[in-house]
């Protein structure tokens, strides 16, 4: 049991090294360079995959970058907690019932994650726009 489990192990080892040989290479940098032309200033990057083929002429090398914007970056303010400091409440009471009409746009609640997303995020604009008049 040993024996299959150490030749497991050494396989992950072995792929996860030559994986990272080839995100750091030289070949990732230009990637980022190539995705940053396209997507412009203020996306942070990342190069998923990279695949370098040979052959007795050329190489050809392709990849994956993926570019994203957070502007949150890796943190979060959740709606109930905002509204607790813009209305100056306690967190109990503040409740959608609580929240003045004003910040609710007219849009559908059907429980469709598209829709409610788009909901909050009308509800937080409404609410941001509100604490800094």
């Amino acid at each position: 049991m040993r024996i299959p489990a150490a030749i497991g192990v050494g396989l992950v080892v072995v792929i996860v090294v030559v994986f990272a040989f080839f995100l750091h290479s030289g070949y990732a940098e230009p990637a980022k360079v190539m995705a940053k032309q396209q997507v412009g200033l203020g996306y942070q990057l990342h190069v998923n995959s990279l695949n370098v083929d040979t052959d007795s002429q050329r190489t050809v090398v392709s990849g994956v970058v993926i570019a994203w914007n957070a502007p949150f970056s890796h943190s979060a303010l959740d709606v109930k907690s905002f509204a607790m400091a813009v209305l100056k409440t306690d967190y109990r009471e503040s409740t959608k019932e609580n929240m003045p009409k004003h910040w609710f746009d007219k849009l559908p609640h059907s429980h469709v994650a598209l829709d409610d997303a788009i909901e909050q995020g009308a509800l937080f604009c409404n609410m941001l726009k509100e604490s800094r008049s």
